[in-house]
Formats: C-alpha cells, structure tokens, sequence
C-alpha cells in the first residue's frame, strides 16, 4: 500500500520545473563570458591606438619644438668646411665655405667670417651658403675661423656661430713638408719628377711645389738663386750647396737630398766638410 502524500508526489514535478531555469541560467552567464572574452581583443585593440595615437602626437610636437630656441625663436645651424688644413704664408690660400640651415631649411641672411682674431669678411647668403678665401697674410701658427650667421628676420630666429682652425705654415716650412714627401724616389740622371729625381732637379721641383719659386735645373746656377748665410743662419728649407751638389736643409745637422744613382731620396747628416746655407726664400 502506498502512503505518499500528495505532497511527495508533487516535488518530483516542481524539481523538473525548475531544472530549465537554472539550465537557462548557467548558459546565459556562459554567453555573458563568451561575449566578455569575445569583446576583450578589442578593448586592448582600442587602448593600443589611443596609446600609439598619444605617442605619435607627442613626437610630433617634440620634433616641431626641436626647431625652436627656449624664446620662441627658430632654430638656425650654420656648419663650416675648409678646403684645406693649412695655407702657405703669403703663397697659398684656404677658402671655408659657409652653410646655414633655419628650421631645416636654407637661409637667408649674412654671415661675419673672422681668423686670426681679424675680420675677414661680411658676406650675403646666396641659396644658403657661401665661399671666401682666407687672407693670404695671416701669420704663421694656428688660427681660429669663426663663422657667426646674422639672420635676415633678428627678432624670429637665433644666431649660430660655427668654428674651425687653420694652420698657417711659414714658406720654409712647407719647403720641408714638400721635400719629405718624395723619400723613398729613386735617383735618376737628369730627372725632373716624382719618377724620378737628381739633386737639383729634387731641389727645383720642391721649391716650385711648395713656394711657386722656379729654379734653374743646374747646382751651380742655385748657388746663385739666393744670398749667402752662415750655418748659425740656416733656416730649415735652404739650400746647402758644395761644388756638383745641391740639398735641402732641415735643421739639427740634417739634411734631405737625391743623392747618387742607385739610392733614393731620404734624410741623412750633413756629410759635406765645408758646406754653404743658401737662403732662396
């Protein structure tokens, strides 16, 4: 005999009734995860523009500010290049060329060019830049070349100065420097250049090389290119003469010379008893 009460018999129909809710429950917050985790790529998508997006307009304005001074005004660059490292006194001359950049664009305006301490030009920019020599007068030793840019507009863009040096040989010492760049040619009767030399046609290459002084191809006949001095007197880059021979002095008892066939060019003692110190320069 069955004694369930119509209670007991009611609960398995609740149970049953209420299992589809929960079932509905759980699949909807599944769905509510699928859609978090589906919209998640996209969130982090978004926050990695706006970051890029900020990167890229802070770079901006970083570059744009770049080219102007703390005052506001803009940024001028001027850079200086010289033909040469050094000149001659009196001979030779170096040219510097000047260019001049205003916010990454060519210049207007003038530009002062001093050396040595003196003034040695004011010129106008032409498309930026511009040549000048230098003074063929400045002194032996080593100059400062300063380059100030004077902009066209003063009161919106910054002056610049750029800087280099010049050295300024004296002529005797690029007689040397010329002299020394040949060691090593073999001798050659007769020979004129660099394939090959005798002794005063060493001697008239060097010094019309270095100084434009022409020379005559004979020792004797530079005997008389210039006065006599005593060795006391003797100023690296004379001549040193004997009979038949010729060299170039070079101080502390030196001398260099082609000296006989199969030798070459090279520095040595002075070897000659009685020698004479011939000032050319």
């Amino acid at each position: 005999m069955n004694h369930a009460t119509p209670h007991a018999a009611a609960r398995p129909e609740r149970a049953a009734r209420r299992m589809p809710t929960r079932t509905i429950t759980v699949v909807l917050l599944a769905l509510g995860l699928v859609a978090v985790s589906a919209s998640a790529p996209a969130l982090a998508s978004a926050a990695t523009t706006h970051h890029s997006a900020k990167h890229h307009h802070t770079k901006k304005h970083h570059k744009k500010k770049h080219h102007r001074t703390k005052h506001g005004k803009k940024r001028s660059r001027v850079s200086l290049h010289r033909s040469s490292t050094t000149q001659t006194y009196k001979t030779t001359r170096a040219t510097v060329t000047v260019k001049v950049h205003v916010a990454g664009h060519l210049a207007k305006g003038k530009v002062k060019v001093r050396a040595g301490g003196k003034k040695v030009g004011k010129v106008r920019l032409h498309h930026g830049k511009r040549t000048l020599r230098l003074p063929a007068a400045l002194r032996p030793g080593k100059h400062r070349v300063r380059a100030v840019y004077q902009p066209h507009k003063k009161k919106q863009v910054a002056k610049d100065v750029a800087k280099t040096k010049v050295r300024v040989l004296s002529r005797h010492q690029m007689v040397v420097r010329v002299a020394k760049r040949y060691t090593g040619v073999p001798y050659v009767w007769g020979g004129t250049t660099p394939r090959g030399f005798d002794c005063s046609g060493f001697t008239r290459y060097v010094y019309a090389k270095a100084i434009g002084r022409s020379l005559s191809h004979s020792s004797s006949a530079q005997h008389y290119a210039g006065h006599r001095v005593s060795r006391s007197e003797a100023t690296p880059g004379d001549l040193i003469w004997t009979p038949g021979h010729v060299a170039i002095y070079l101080g502390g008892n030196k001398q260099i010379d082609a000296p006989r066939p199969g030798e070459s060019i090279h520095v040595r003692s002075i070897w000659q008893s009685n020698p004479q110190f011939i000032e050319v320069i």
